[in-house]
């Protein structure tokens, strides 16, 4: 019988530690290489999104400071 392999990713929108929208992503495969070469491709461009969201933040932080 083959292993089933699933890679998750969940993305939780909270209001006052109440759960207002939980988003969940999905990859599943049957073989260990192809799940292996998904959680790669997913971390890199996880990773990716991430850096550039806290950029695209803190450049908005930064900018609000300076108008003050």
């Amino acid at each position: 019988m083959a292993k089933g392999y699933r890679l998750a990713i969940n993305m939780i929108q909270e209001t006052d530690s109440a759960v207002d929208n939980n988003t969940i992503s999905e990859e599943f495969s049957d073989s260990e290489e192809m799940h292996l070469l998904k959680t790669k491709v997913w971390t890199r461009h996880f990773a990716l999104a991430l850096s550039n969201a806290t950029e695209e933040l803190i450049d908005l932080a930064l900018s609000n400071r300076k108008g003050k």
